[in-house]
């Protein structure tokens, strides 16, 4: 994680309810899947820092901050990676990370939640709710003191100036793209 995704999370509010979550980026996922021609491919940001302040007793009082390295994405084609770092798409010499920030959570029930947040690339923000699954391991020894934080969403690209020219086309490159993540979080105290 470079010093810019840092920087953003260094901006994060004072947790109020006293629980508050950091990632285990090694046994975490923040991943994607878009389609070329119909056909789906999958991608992955390898390079992310989360910081939560979430207790599933009351998640009015939640907030989450995501910051995400976009240089980073990987999705297994080199000439695919290096397409996505340039100017029609992420223009990640410009702009190096993206940025998740919701201060608007509420109980789905049955340890689901939803948060309604922005969404930041490229300077462009938009509302972006996620839907999740809270599992929480405090009734296991092993896990004790963590949490996985299991969710997807969906954006459209062109909302974030994602594909500029030729690539805006539908039919091409899908303007929608699902974004998947698994994390891993522990409490920051421990």
């Amino acid at each position: 994680m470079n010093w810019i995704a840092l920087l953003a999370l260094a901006t994060a509010p004072t947790c109020n309810i006293g629980e508050t979550w950091e990632l285990d980026g090694s046994a975490s996922r923040l991943g994607f899947t878009a389609t070329l021609e119909g056909e789906p491919f999958h991608g992955r940001f390898p390079d992310f820092a989360v910081q939560l302040c979430f207790d599933p007793e009351q998640p009015d009082s939640a907030w989450l901050l995501v910051a995400v390295e976009l240089s980073s994405v990987a999705t297994g084609d080199a000439d695919r990676d290096a397409a996505l770092a340039a100017p029609e798409w992420f223009n990640s010499e410009t702009h190096p990370s993206a940025r998740y920030q919701a201060a608007a959570f509420e109980s789905l029930g049955d340890n689901r939640f939803t948060a309604s947040g922005e969404l930041q690339i490229k300077h462009i923000q938009r509302g972006v709710p996620i839907n999740f699954q809270w599992i929480s391991g405090d009734g296991s020894a092993r896990l004790k003191g963590m949490a996985q934080m299991i969710g997807d969403t969906e954006v459209n690209r062109l909302d974030f100036d994602l594909g500029r020219g030729d690539w805006a086309d539908d039919a091409l490159i899908g303007h929608r793209v699902d974004v998947e993540f698994d994390l891993t979080l522990r409490r920051a105290d421990h």
